[in-house]
């Protein structure tokens, strides 16, 4: 995640496939990454406080980064990226309980 997003950008200031694909990668990254952090927890630690500490984890992560790039050769700063930084963490941390959540109830369904 760090190379993507401190790696220094180009002097060209073109798109490759569609406008905006910067922040559909700011979502994606970080909606992949609160997903495998929650996976990653046994059932018996999911909790709010969980949830609290990934998700701050991924606001602090996103500030870090974007305060990083205003440094960086041919990168900024941007709001924006950061609000589709904590998008994605929140859309990864929905997913994540959910599907542990019907994962939960397919095996409670096998073990009668």
């Amino acid at each position: 995640m760090l190379f993507l997003f401190l790696s220094p950008g180009s002097s060209k200031a073109d798109t490759w496939f569609f406008v905006g694909e910067d922040k559909v990668a700011h979502l994606g990254i970080f909606l992949i990454w609160s997903f495998l952090v929650v996976w990653s927890f046994e059932r018996s630690h999911l909790s709010l406080k969980a949830f609290f500490w990934v998700f701050s984890g991924a606001l602090i992560f996103g500030l870090m980064t974007e305060w990083i790039q205003g440094y960086v050769p041919y990168r900024s700063s941007d709001l924006m990226d950061f609000m589709f930084d904590a998008a994605g963490a929140v859309l990864g941390l929905f997913l994540a309980y959910f599907m542990k959540k019907e994962l939960n109830l397919a095996d409670k369904k096998f073990d009668k």
